[in-house]
């Protein structure tokens, strides 16, 4: 049946990590969280790869399920475009999940559109083919900076996920057509972009279909204990 989010959730984007190199994970007991479909979906990949498709899709059903009052198994999530929905009654949560190398990012936004993505620091893709003219030359301006450069390379390569994967057509939109503010903050078309406060070493952005205040969206770590 579906459902209808807790009116208790006042701020605008909450969002959890998950160190998926943590050893303390227990993928058994996370999995048992994960309908059928999702454990079956997860099994066709190699070992790397089960595991970080059990443990985001765990995680993202347990604090779900904390929000709806449901249990994690319960939570009506489907996936359509590739990126998770949740069904309800009214307009949901919206919710985007993101995981490179050893970290993931589980995002959900009340009643809002959402994607988020996260890379590491560094150069971001290789090549040029994935930017529009103004973000060139807005990164050529800068190309002498060096750490700071690539950073706002990876920034502009993050906003493009994160709008990308909130309207849910994924890089089938080429990513040029996707032009980037400066720094990866403010707004893009129906789109409101900020960077998200990761640790050191990573770079992610969120895109919302709504105004939202960057200073009060935390990232909270959420540990191998939370789904035992």
């Amino acid at each position: 049946m579906p459902t209808s989010l807790r009116p208790s959730l006042p701020a605008p984007l909450h969002v959890w990590s998950v160190d998926l190199a943590d050893d303390r994970w227990d993928e058994d007991a996370a999995a048992a969280r994960l309908t059928p479909g999702e454990r079956a979906a997860a099994d066709r990949g190699v070992a790397a790869v089960r595991r970080r498709r059990v443990l985001v899709r765990a995680v993202l059903r347990t604090v779900l399920g904390d929000l709806l009052g449901l249990a994690p198994a319960d939570v009506p999530l489907e996936v359509r475009g590739g990126r998770p929905l949740v069904r309800c009654a009214r307009r949901g949560p919206g919710v985007s999940c993101s995981a490179a190398g050893g970290l993931a990012l589980v995002a959900v936004a009340p009643r809002a559109g959402l994607g988020v993505d996260l890379e590491p620091a560094g150069p971001g893709p290789e090549g040029d083919e994935w930017l529009a003219a103004p973000e060139l030359a807005r990164l050529a301006g800068r190309a002498g900076e060096g750490t700071g450069g690539d950073i706002e390379r990876t920034r502009a390569w993050t906003a493009k996920e994160a709008v990308l994967k909130a309207e849910g057509t994924g890089l089938r939109r080429d990513p040029r057509t996707v032009v980037t503010p400066a720094g990866g903050r403010g707004r893009l078309g129906s789109w409101w972009l900020a960077p998200l406060p990761v640790p050191a070493g990573w770079v992610a952005t969120a895109a919302l279909d709504r105004r939202w205040d960057p200073a009060r969206a935390r990232v909270r770590p959420l540990t191998p204990e939370r789904l035992r």
